[in-house]
């Protein structure tokens, strides 16, 4: 499965983990935007390739609020990422 993204410059919602994501659901009635759930802080170097590979550059960070949390946001920020802290 190939995840498609037609809109490069329309944000990519990123979670920590999938309950993260859950709640993120029940808040919504629909969700407009593509989301990437890394299951783990220690995936971000691979969120980092994954997204760069598909030129995706816009993300809304639904991160906890927690030194992981930050040092993440940090890791994509400094990978060059314009990134929306949504914690």
């Amino acid at each position: 499965i190939t995840p498609i993204f037609p809109d490069r410059r329309q944000p990519v919602c990123l979670f920590e983990g999938f309950m993260d994501f859950l709640s993120f659901l029940s808040m919504k009635e629909k969700v407009g935007s593509h989301c990437l759930v890394m299951n783990s802080v220690a995936n971000v170097g691979r969120c980092i390739r994954y997204l760069r590979e598909r030129h995706i550059t816009v993300l809304r960070a639904f991160l906890d609020n927690d030194d992981a949390g930050r040092r993440t946001l940090g890791a994509f920020i400094e990978a060059g990422f314009l990134v929306e802290d949504m914690a």
